[in-house]
């Protein structure tokens, strides 16, 4: 089921965008240019952000790191309500933003915490099934 991006939404990416501002590292062993914010049926919030080392497979998606914080908050029991994760060159003159659907693997992990709506797009987000 789609649904169209509500002003709530579009808040959320609106404070994705400055929090891509701190962790948007490029040096040459690791690359973090993705952030997810996690928003929980109770409505705290859960950030984290993308790791991509230079080995195969050493890297961690942003949802996977926010799960992670969420966890570590003790609010592993929680339900997630929404995931958006969103990429981001904001340190370029034309600052460049892409929502970013999660991967297989972030979507059978947000499913374990209920069936939260994702942003697939930057007008749109889908409820997982």
């Amino acid at each position: 089921m789609k649904e169209l991006l509500t002003k709530k939404d579009l808040k959320l990416i609106e404070k994705a965008k400055k929090l891509i501002t701190k962790t948007h590292t490029r040096n040459k062993k690791i690359v973090s240019d993705v952030v997810s914010i996690i928003v929980t049926d109770k409505g705290e919030m859960f950030f984290g952000a993308d790791i991509e080392g230079l080995a195969p497979g050493s890297g961690v998606c942003a949802e996977t790191s926010a799960m992670t914080n969420m966890i570590l908050k003790g609010k592993g029991k929680d339900k997630i309500e929404t995931c958006l994760a969103l990429y981001g060159e904001p340190n370029y003159k034309n600052k460049i933003y892409q929502i970013l659907p999660p991967c297989n693997k972030c979507r059978k992990n947000l499913r374990k915490f209920g069936k939260p709506w994702v942003f697939i797009s930057d007008t749109t987000k889908e409820k997982l099934k």
